[in-house]
């Protein structure tokens, strides 16, 4: 286990910018610690970023379906 940075746990992983919405995220909200090759991650955040203007919308739409049918009574509810 890994002790506490700032008083918070954490966690390391290596960030697969295929999984778009979880590198968002971690763009987003997440504590860069530690970049040996800072150009790498310039390079990493503009695809991230990029491609999730081009994903979310799409994203966001099938999730307001999905709940709409929900709560239509649709199928799975």
């Amino acid at each position: 286990m890994l002790p506490p940075y700032e008083g918070r746990p954490y966690d390391i992983v290596l960030l697969n910018p295929e999984r778009l919405l979880f590198a968002f995220r971690v763009i987003k909200e997440g504590k860069l610690i530690y970049a040996r090759d800072m150009e790498r991650i310039t390079d990493v955040m503009e695809y991230v970023s990029r491609r999730y203007a081009d994903l979310y919308p799409r994203y966001r739409a099938a999730l307001e379906e999905i709940f709409v049918g929900v709560m239509a009574g649709g199928p799975g509810s």
